[in-house]
């Protein structure tokens, strides 16, 4: 009778053997009451596995209105975090989506689901108001306003802005002091010396690896800028590149110029997240660079003859 008393330990310990992938977590992160359309919700789940498990992939399912827009995955010997991000397109969202973990056991191919985390949308009227008094109060508004004034008034205000708004540049341009307002040096330094060193300090390489393009193209024209700054004397470091084409009137080759203006631009599409350098861009970097500064030295160069002459 003994032996029987050890059965239902055995089963478990076979159950617990031959069980895979797990689901240890599964959470909200800072959840609401309710969502409606464009809010963004945050999932953490927290998966269990044994060491020689191996997760494959981890797929959601397609849903028309909720995406995701953001995933990440931290992996360790027994666990898995992954953390991902919704936002909600439509009003007709109901769940986050179901999650398929697709893992090896044994050299076996598993699959694990998991079922999407239930969200409350807000309706876009308070269901306790009837549509009977939301007809009375459009019909009320519809006697006793007449829209057109309001839409006018609503234009005028807008035109208003804009006006203000592109007085308001055009006079702060105008208002750069270029010639008057040189930058403020607490060491006198070597405008060359700076573009040199600083360039050739700067691991392009590590960046490229690492695709950190858009910290890479902020370092390099953080660089330039500077490097025209000391060179000659104006404050090129704060202007936007509309406004440096327009400002940076120096007497330099046409074709270094344009190049110039083009790699600022091109730039500041990639510091912003608009444009994704490809290799011929990223390539295009070190052969700009030492056209500048071999540029620069020779006039230099030019120079340091003339006034030695």
């Amino acid at each position: 009778m003994k032996k029987y008393l050890y059965l239902p330990v055995i089963l478990i310990l076979v159950q617990m053997s031959i069980l895979g992938v797990e689901v240890e977590n599964k959470k909200i992160i800072n959840p609401k009451n309710s969502y409606t359309v464009g809010d963004r919700i945050k999932l953490e789940i927290i998966l269990k596995k044994k060491e020689d498990e191996k997760i494959i992939s981890i797929k959601d399912k397609t849903e028309k209105d909720i995406e995701l827009i953001d995933s990440s995955i931290k992996r360790s010997k027994n666990r898995i975090i992954i953390k991902k991000t919704y936002q909600i397109f439509t009003l007709k969202a109901k769940s986050l989506p179901d999650l398929v973990i697709n893992y090896q056991k044994n050299g076996t191919d598993e699959k694990l689901s998991v079922k999407g985390s239930s969200i409350n949308i807000k309706e876009l009227t308070d269901k306790n108001t009837k549509l009977s008094d939301i007809e009375d109060l459009k019909k009320d508004i519809e006697t006793n306003y007449s829209i057109w004034p309001i839409l006018g008034f609503i234009i005028l205000l807008l035109a208003a802005g804009f006006g203000l708004y592109f007085l308001y540049k055009k006079f702060k341009i105008r208002n750069r002091s270029k010639d008057t307002a040189p930058i403020y040096l607490k060491e006198d330094i070597d405008p060359l010396e700076y573009l040199q060193e600083n360039y050739s300090e700067t691991p392009i390489d590590k960046y490229i690896n690492e695709k950190k393009y858009k910290k890479l193209y902020f370092k390099i024209t953080e660089i330039i800028r500077k490097f025209l700054s000391l060179y000659y004397r104006k404050n090129y470091i704060d202007m936007t590149v509309t406004e440096f084409k327009t400002y940076f009137d120096e007497t330099i080759d046409k074709n270094l110029k344009k190049e110039l203006f083009e790699f600022l631009t091109f730039a500041d599409l990639v510091k912003f997240g608009k444009y994704k350098p490809d290799r011929d861009s990223l390539n295009n970097i070190e052969r700009f660079m030492d056209k500048l500064i071999s540029y620069y030295i020779e006039e230099q160069n030019k120079k340091d003859r003339e006034e030695s002459s």
